[in-house]
């Protein structure tokens, strides 16, 4: 991580100005998609295989990714 910060900051500091925001905005839409993916495979499913208290947990993803839309939203 601290190296793909290096490396990252330095690569948009020598790319204009535009060309800095496209660069940023693909490395942050798959850091997104990677912390998406860890919490679909690794706990999602985990959590739904345990058939307990199903509708809280329902309720608690639809929840979550609401949060997340609003988020992408005001952002």
């Amino acid at each position: 991580t601290p190296l793909g910060f290096v490396i990252g900051t330095g690569l948009e500091s020598l790319m204009h100005q535009s060309y800095g925001r496209v660069f940023e905005g693909f490395f942050d839409a798959l850091a997104a998609g990677t912390f998406l993916y860890v919490a679909i495979v690794e706990i999602i499913a985990k959590e739904f295989a345990d058939r307990r208290a199903i509708p809280a947990k329902y309720l608690a993803l639809c929840l979550g990714l609401l949060m997340m839309a609003l988020i992408a939203l005001w952002t």
